[in-house]
């Protein structure tokens, strides 16, 4: 008799949970639809107002617009960056721990995609391992760290389609 006192106080629990968590779900959502209307209408305000200031703007004496060629360093024509940006490695680093590889297998993905690679054999550790591969990211060009972001990120999204 115990025994079925138990089991019928087991399913009441039970079910007071779920009733529980579906009221939390619920109340969730519709804080979300709250949020998500709040910021519609905040988005429509700046939408308006940046019309507002765009019609009451005017540029007097406006000229033709000269291209010429950057004088800030490390900067080509249209903004082009010739070293790796911080981007670049941020994202080299985020994929990399997404796909959870070790320095060492980085290193050999590197070696892969431009025939050049850091010498991880002066490193004591691990985490030696990763400081060399970051100064050697920060040496390379803006286009060779792209060649590595570009084979990184597909193999993230190959990995996230289940190798497909």
């Amino acid at each position: 008799m115990t025994t079925v006192q138990a089991s019928a106080s087991t399913v009441e629990v039970e079910k007071a949970v779920d009733e529980a968590a579906r009221a939390a779900a619920e109340w969730r959502a519709a804080r979300l639809e709250e949020r998500v209307h709040v910021l519609r209408e905040s988005v429509r305000v700046v939408v308006r107002r940046a019309d507002e200031i765009a019609e009451t703007v005017s540029i007097p004496n406006a000229g033709p617009i000269v291209i010429e060629s950057s004088n800030i360093k490390n900067v080509k024509q249209g903004g082009r960056q010739q070293v790796a940006t911080i981007a670049q490695i941020q994202a080299i680093k985020a994929a990399s721990n997404e796909l959870m590889i070790e320095p060492a297998a980085l290193a050999a993905f590197i070696d892969v995609e431009l025939g050049d690679s850091p010498d991880l054999s002066v490193a004591k550790d691990i985490t030696e391992e990763g400081k060399i591969i970051m100064d050697y990211l920060v040496g390379l060009t803006f286009e060779q760290c792209g060649r590595i972001v570009k084979g990184l990120v597909e193999a993230v999204e190959k990995q996230r389609n289940g190798g497909a």
